[in-house]
């Protein structure tokens, strides 16, 4: 019988889909980070859905270009871990919001630098 109660202390307390809070988090993924502004002129994207884009290269010029502040993460400071570009959406869009930044290609070089 103490082998059965154990078992199903077991099976009860192992984490399941259902166990887990969920944090929703919209992500976008780009080989080029700045082609989602070709996506919300369109209209086939839009800036309140997206909290996360995770792309191989981000050209900051373009965002700037079109009104976006672009800010470097520090490495302490990331809240998505890998980030390193916070991006700023100011007034000429939508709606005010930042947007996290995963840069693959850097994130790599870093991890290799790292050892």
């Amino acid at each position: 019988m103490q082998e059965f109660a154990r078992a199903l202390a077991e099976k009860l307390n192992k984490k399941t889909a259902k166990s887990i809070e969920v944090f929703p988090l919209n992500v976008e993924f780009k080989f080029e980070a700045a082609t989602i502004l070709d996506d919300f002129e369109d209209k086939t994207k839009y800036l309140e859905q997206i909290d996360l884009i995770v792309c191989w290269t981000c050209d900051e010029q373009q965002f700037e270009a079109r009104g976006v502040y672009v800010q470097e993460v520090e490495r302490d400071a990331e809240l998505f871990d890998g980030a390193s570009t916070r991006l700023e959406f100011g007034a000429s869009f939508s709606t005010q919001r930042t947007v996290m930044v995963i840069v693959l290609s850097d994130l790599i070089k870093r991890l290799e630098s790292e050892g």
